[in-house]
């Protein structure tokens, strides 16, 4: 068997049965694969990232600059940030103008998941890998970068690299002649006002000209088209790489950006941030890194045998991206989008090719109508969320914030009654409050700024000593609190300002809860009258968990205000559990 990648796939590994069959069941095969992709790149916003991506966008178009200094946080107020995924806000936010919904956001996400598809799909054709391989090899793709495909820019990066292992196939295959490689430092000049991802791409196309200078020094070329390498293709791919290195520095604030995401990299913080994880970290608790573990142990073998063979190509490209992946949880899409097609000609060779002619025929002949149903049966368990609930990955199909996630009562209620000013809020909630609220500030958001807030941001919500006197100094007027799982789990109001607002009822006022947030304002007089119309003096979730005997002798005490405050909730709220479970205290004890 020849070592060397056939030009266009052999005679016999072309299907035998009926051409009518074929004919009708392929371009279903496909259709079915789209339909998964399209169904996977619709869910519902679960990171608050977005927030303040679409929150930079509306700025940088209202004022017509790029800030180099933070605008939003106001204790990190003119601090250094450099907002390198400028070019995704905008787009973001241009999206989502166009029909003022999410719906018009998640296009944005539908547009990138299909151009990823498609260019991998040509990628592997390129390859050689026949319909029923490249089908496979997608889905798993869609899989393995499940992380990614959400509203955020990295998809940027994920979608950036495929197109330019397009533009290097493409000139690896053609033997340098393709004259479209000239167009890859325009995609680079794109990328690097979208996402810092770009840096991967540069070393995808510096690891394609290393290989292609050590394929002519040896003197080996097991590549497809048979064509040796010449000194005119090594020329070429080092002036478009020359090209695409000097691209990068055509954004706002040029190298200063780069200089930036660097340090940012650096940060003591990160380590606690989930994406920022190694995926062999006992903390990560999804099954969709098993997606990339498979394709660690495939890619490994497959690339192996390639250095056996002479070809060095796909043993460099996955031992590097490899060690990228191993550093952080967000680099496996990277390595996915990089290593799969190489894996699978590799299992391609390994397996299938040795097959008889028969047993290749029986797969192909039974494949389509199981891919077909077996695509069928994977989209509606997106739809219905079974797939995700397999994977213990917190994902809804759907447009729009996660219910679960974001609390739009309590946004709705903000802007209502015009809460604005200096809130301490959590990390997790900041880029809402930016976006939701236009013209209010945070104390923090998930941009990580530096560790200097972090520090300040622990040593409030930690209650460490002295954090009194920091909410004063800071002039923190109201406190958002938000917990996800404040109905399954009480105590981790223990962790948050709760217990400290509830014991300082002059101070702060509650005006404001549900079954995962509360709303703490300051007693001064600007929110005197929210104050005098919304205040719960009995009906505080925290009384009710942790100091029921004075939760229940104020109730006894005052029943008219526990009924006051009741009416509202069930008026306001009526299917939440705290009001249910409120409500059914009071028919407990009969008061009136």
């Amino acid at each position: 068997m020849s070592d060397k990648i056939p030009i266009s796939e052999p005679r016999e590994n072309l299907p035998h049965h009926s051409p009518t069959l074929t004919t009708f069941l392929l371009p279903l095969a496909y259709a079915s694969l789209l339909i998964v992709a399209i169904f996977i790149s619709i869910n519902q916003i679960t990171d608050d990232d977005v927030y303040w991506h679409l929150a930079t966008g509306r700025y940088i178009v209202q004022h017509h600059s790029v800030p180099d200094r933070d605008v939003f946080g106001f204790v990190t107020q003119g601090d250094r940030w450099i907002p390198f995924e400028w070019g995704w806000d905008v787009l973001s936010y241009a999206m989502y103008s166009i029909g003022s919904s999410y719906g018009s956001l998640q296009l944005l996400v539908v547009l990138f998941v299909l151009l990823i598809v498609g260019f991998e799909l040509d990628i592997l054709r390129r390859l050689s890998v026949g319909p029923l391989g490249r089908i496979i090899s997608i889905l798993f793709l869609l899989f393995t970068c499940l992380i990614e495909m959400q509203v955020r820019p990295y998809l940027v990066t994920t979608a950036g690299l495929v197109v330019v292992l397009w533009f290097l196939i493409r000139h690896r295959i053609e033997g340098g002649s393709s004259r479209l490689i000239y167009f890859l430092p325009l995609v680079f000049l794109i990328w690097t006002n979208m996402h810092p991802g770009v840096l991967a791409g540069m070393a995808l196309t510096g690891l394609f000209l290393i290989e292609e200078v050590l394929e002519f020094v040896l003197r080996e070329t097991k590549w497809k088209a048979n064509r040796p390498v010449s000194v005119p293709s090594v020329i070429r791919l080092l002036i478009v790489f020359t090209l695409s290195g000097g691209a990068l520095l055509i954004n706002p604030h040029g190298l200063e950006t780069y200089r930036y995401v660097i340090d940012h990299t650096h940060l003591k913080l990160l380590p606690v941030i989930r994406e920022w994880l190694p995926p062999f970290s006992h903390e990560i608790d999804t099954r969709v890194v098993w997606f990339y573990w498979v394709v660690v142990v495939l890619g490994g073998v497959t690339s192996l045998v390639s250095l056996i063979k002479k070809r060095f190509l796909p043993g460099i490209l996955y031992g590097a991206f490899l060690l990228l992946s191993l550093r952080a949880l967000r680099f496996i899409s990277n390595f996915a989008v990089v290593t799969i097609p190489f894996a699978v000609v590799g299992v391609k060779e390994l397996i299938y090719d040795r097959l008889n002619p028969q047993m290749r025929m029986i797969i192909r002949r039974a494949a389509y109508p199981l891919i077909i149903l077996g695509m069928a049966g994977i989209a509606w368990t997106i739809y219905s969320g079974d797939i995700y609930q397999f994977l213990e990955y917190h994902r809804h199909f759907g447009v729009g914030p996660d219910r679960h996630y974001f609390s739009l009562p309590l946004i709705t209620y903000m802007k209502q009654n015009r809460i604005y000013g200096r809130p301490f809020n959590q990390n997790e909630i900041g880029g809402e409050l930016l976006w939701e609220l236009p013209g209010e500030t945070d104390f923090i958001d998930s941009r990580n700024l530096n560790d200097d807030i972090w520090r300040e941001y622990y040593a409030i919500n930690g209650k460490n000593p002295g954090f009194a006197g920091m909410l004063d100094r800071y002039g923190v007027d109201h406190i958002v609190v938000f917990l996800t799982e404040l109905v399954r789990n009480p105590s981790l109001m223990e962790g948050t300002l709760i217990p400290y607002c509830t014991s300082e009822p002059n101070e702060w006022k509650l005006v404001y809860w549900d079954d995962r947030s509360l709303l703490f304002l300051r007693n001064i007089p600007r929110f005197e009258r929210v104050i005098a119309a919304d205040s719960y003096t009995i009906l505080n979730p925290y009384y009710f968990a942790y100091e029921h005997g004075r939760f229940d002798s104020l109730a006894v005490a005052f029943p008219e205000t526990f009924r006051r405050e009741l009416n509202r909730k069930l008026r306001d709220e009526p299917d939440g559990f705290l009001t249910q479970a409120f409500a059914e205290y009071g028919r407990m004890r009969a008061l009136p």
